[in-house]
């Protein structure tokens, strides 16, 4: 006898009983205002009801734009190595082994953030440090850092750092030296412990429990450590999230996070859904956040934004992290070593679209709310681009499981989600 209601512009939820339901069904706004003022200014607040001239879509255009164009935070990915220590069977990229970031390339993206705030005073610096493993190269994230720190004290700028990583090369002194710094962590685990030790082999070593070690590690040395646990799935992984959930319920929900991908070499269609939604649920039942194509909090992807940039190891510039192989095909420009600007290939910046046409996202009622995939993916399957397309779920499950996060997500005295 309850009925949920969404509002994918303003991103509110409304419950209303049956009564309420069956007004708001079929009686008029005047009806409505005149007997039900309460039931009247719900609607208002949460833009259920809205004036005739006011333009949602216009609205959404503008919001993405903007979000492109934002310049409060400058954003720098550094590929400090193209190599790695584990050989992933899904793994995408074209590994280069002993790659490592160029004494003359760390330079040059020291200058570049200074050129970078003198053209935009940026309020915060994140930099993200991705690969490859990037813990192979500890010391060259060790010189970027070590700049970043002086540099945010003088110009009072927040620094973040950011690691995506396996997480097995973490040592003893680089928590020690990451302990006071604000850190985001994304951790991949491909199952429980004899799926993952399958995917991820060392030498015979038990990587499994190495990384849940070091995930309790991470969050027990630095104190504002974000911990994002990426579960990659196929259609057999999903069986056994308790195992998994057993071993990391004991971590702090407001800086513990879970991500839920599927492995993309795994067909959609063999992903049972039942199992999907229920894997979902033990994890809100331990209280955890759990990110499975979620409705975006943070809106665009961050390749799309201006201030932003990946460096590569070698210097070559790109914007989008995932690529099979960061080479000159690829590349869209070179980071000048003597003075740090960037160098842009003008010709292949202006074949990026800033805005793609997407007809099936612009008429999908959940577009305000996800502002629909990365002109790249568009490009690269322009009709199966939608996130619910990924997930093999009815539109009723995914919004069920959005709300259920919704309600998970109010609850958080933390919001670096």
């Amino acid at each position: 006898g309850i009925f949920l209601y969404f509002n994918s512009f303003s991103s509110k939820y409304l419950l209303l009983d049956e009564k309420k339901h069956n007004i708001y069904q079929n009686s008029s706004l005047e009806y409505i205002k005149q007997n039900y003022l309460d039931l009247y200014k719900t609607l208002l607040d949460a833009q259920f009801v809205v004036s005739n001239d006011f333009d949602e879509q216009a609205i959404v255009e503008y919001k993405k734009i903007a979000e492109k164009m934002d310049t409060t935070m400058y954003h720098v990915v550094v590929n400090v190595t193209l190599d790695c220590n584990l050989r992933c069977w899904y793994c995408y990229e074209k590994k280069i082994h002993n790659s490592k970031l160029y004494a003359n390339v760390i330079e040059a993206i020291k200058l570049n953030v200074t050129l970078q705030y003198e053209k935009v005073r940026f309020k915060t610096l994140k930099i993200s440090f991705f690969g490859g493993e990037p813990f192979l190269n500890f010391e060259g994230i060790r010189k970027i850092l070590d700049f970043a720190r002086t540099f945010c004290k003088t110009k009072d700028v927040v620094l973040l750092a950011d690691f995506t990583t396996n997480a097995t090369l973490i040592r003893k002194e680089h928590l020690e030296y990451l302990q006071d710094l604000k850190c985001f962590f994304q951790i991949t685990l491909d199952g429980n412990r004899q799926k993952h030790n399958e995917v991820k082999h060392l030498n015979g070593e038990d990587t499994f429990m190495r990384t849940i070690d070091n995930i309790h590690n991470i969050s027990n040395a630095i104190k504002e450590s974000y911990i994002w646990v990426r579960i990659n799935y196929d259609e057999k992984t999903l069986e056994h999230i308790d195992d998994i959930l057993a071993l990391i319920d004991d971590l702090d929900k407001n800086h513990a996070f879970l991500i839920l991908r599927k492995i993309w070499q795994t067909d959609t269609n063999d992903i049972n859904p039942k199992l999907l939604t229920g894997a979902i649920q033990k994890i809100l039942n331990h209280k955890f956040f759990v990110d499975c194509y979620a409705l975006s909090r943070s809106g665009i992807c961050f390749a799309e934004r201006m201030n932003q940039v990946l460096v590569n190891f070698d210097g070559k510039v790109f914007k989008c992290s995932t690529l099979k192989s960061f080479d000159d095909d690829n590349s869209l420009g070179k980071l000048n070593l003597q003075t740090g600007e960037i160098k842009w290939d003008l010709n292949k910046v202006a074949q990026i679209p800033r805005i793609l046409p997407n007809k099936r996202c612009s008429e999908c009622c959940l577009y305000p709310c996800c502002l629909g995939p990365c002109n790249k993916n568009i490009l690269k399957s322009p009709d199966r681009t939608c996130i619910i397309d990924e997930m093999n779920l009815s539109m009723r499950d995914y919004l069920m499981y959005n709300f259920k996060l919704n309600l998970l997500y109010e609850n958080f005295s933390d919001t670096n989600l």
